[in-house]
């Protein structure tokens, strides 16, 4: 499944890193990534596993020293 996500990075400049990182109902890690980025909106894309079914997960995104975690729905399509 192929999912885009807007995230709102800030101008924390180039060599900074974000990591997002996708949890299931239960805790489960189900989806990571680190990336650099220099832009202060960012559009990222991800594919998820097969066996992300729909539901809700939990979304932790991490960008220079902020945390960011809040809620995802992933409804059938």
């Amino acid at each position: 499944m192929l999912y885009k996500l807007v995230l709102e990075t800030g101008n924390s400049g180039s060599g900074s890193f974000d990591s997002i990182n996708l949890f299931n109902s239960m805790g489960k890690l189900v989806y990571s990534e680190s990336r650099a980025h220099s832009i202060p909106e960012e559009i990222v894309e991800i594919t998820l596993p097969a066996t992300c079914l729909p539901g809700v997960y939990f979304v932790k995104v991490t960008t220079g020293n902020m945390e960011y975690s809040g809620k995802l729905m992933l409804l059938d399509q």
